[in-house]
C-alpha cells in the first residue's frame, strides 16, 4: 500500500508544471513518511518562506495530499487515512476560529458604525 501512494505522489510530480511547485513537491517525495520544516524548505529550495507556503497551497488545491500537523512543525506527504482525517479536522477548526472572529469584527464595527453616524 506505501509503495502504491509514493508511486501515486511520483504520477503527480509529472503533472506538476509550476517549477517552484515542482520543486517542493519534489523534496517532499524525496522525504517521504517524514516531515520537512519550513525552515528545512526555504533551505533546500532557496525560495522565501512565503513563496514556498503559497506553493503548498496550490499543491493542496491540486489535490495533493499535503498534510501538516498543530502539534508539529513541517509538512509531509500523507501516507494514510489518519492523517488526512487529522489535517482535515485541524483545517476546519481552524476555519471556524476565523470565520467566528471575522463575524465578531464585523457586528462590533457595525455597531460602532452606527454610534458614529447617530
Amino acid at each position: 500500500m506505501d509503495e502504491q501512494i509514493k508511486s501515486y505522489y511520483a504520477k503527480k510530480l509529472a503533472e506538476v508544471t509550476r517549477p517552484s511547485d515542482h520543486r517542493i513537491l519534489e523534496i517532499l517525495l524525496a522525504n517521504y513518511g517524514q516531515t520537512v520544516t519550513r525552515a528545512e524548505l526555504v533551505t533546500t529550495t532557496g525560495g522565501e518562506d512565503r513563496a514556498n507556503r503559497a506553493s503548498i497551497s496550490r499543491l493542496r488545491n491540486a489535490g495533493i495530499a499535503v498534510v501538516s500537523d498543530s502539534r508539529e512543525a513541517g509538512y509531509r506527504l500523507a501516507v494514510g487515512q489518519a492523517e488526512v482525517t487529522r489535517f482535515v479536522g485541524d483545517m476546519q477548526s481552524r476555519a471556524r476560529k476565523a470565520f467566528l472572529a471575522a463575524s465578531k469584527v464585523k457586528a462590533a464595527f457595525a455597531a460602532h458604525y452606527q454610534e458614529v453616524l447617530a
